[in-house]
């Protein structure tokens, strides 16, 4: 046990440090709960079907009434050489893991920025001989006022009577 000396007096002064040790262990103690209980919502929002994934949205231009609270800039590319890969499902399959590892990465980088949404989502690729170069670009954001697109059977109820009544 590591001790001070006290100031006023020529002993060593244990109480001071034994105050740093339990503050510590108590930040210990409270880091360590809010990880489990971040750990065990995360797992009732995979059972329950709930997806906390990123967004990735096309459209540019929202109605008044949706809030837009923008992030920054994301963007992800990739430089694949294609060589021999062909129009058969497994090389086109090859060719959908390369975009989807792209849209995972803007997804993290939109993670990072604390923004749900990617907006005016573009995907382009340009091929020269056998290289081809992909690139994803967006704008992370955070969007409230927006219909849960999702949950399309409430949309289309909802959608439904509004226009038979």
């Amino acid at each position: 046990q590591v001790t001070e000396m006290s100031p006023l007096t020529s002993r060593p002064s244990t109480r001071r440090v034994q105050l740093r040790h339990n503050v510590l262990e108590a930040a210990a103690t409270a880091a360590r709960y809010q990880e489990r209980l971040m750990g065990a919502l995360k797992s009732t929002q995979q059972t329950s079907g709930d997806d906390d994934d990123v967004q990735l949205l096309t459209i540019k231009e929202f109605s008044p009434n949706v809030r837009v609270r923008i992030g920054g800039l994301v963007t992800a590319r990739s430089v694949k050489y294609l060589g021999k890969l062909a129009s058969k499902l497994s090389d086109q399959q090859t060719r959908d893991g390369f975009w989807s590892e792209l849209r995972d990465e803007i997804r993290a980088h939109a993670r990072t920025l604390c923004c749900w949404q990617v907006i005016g989502y573009s995907e382009s690729s340009t091929i020269h001989d056998d290289v081809c170069v992909l690139s994803v670009t967006g704008t992370a954001a955070t969007v409230t006022g927006l219909p849960d697109l999702r949950r399309s059977s409430w949309f289309y109820q909802t959608w439904d009577s509004g226009v038979t009544k």
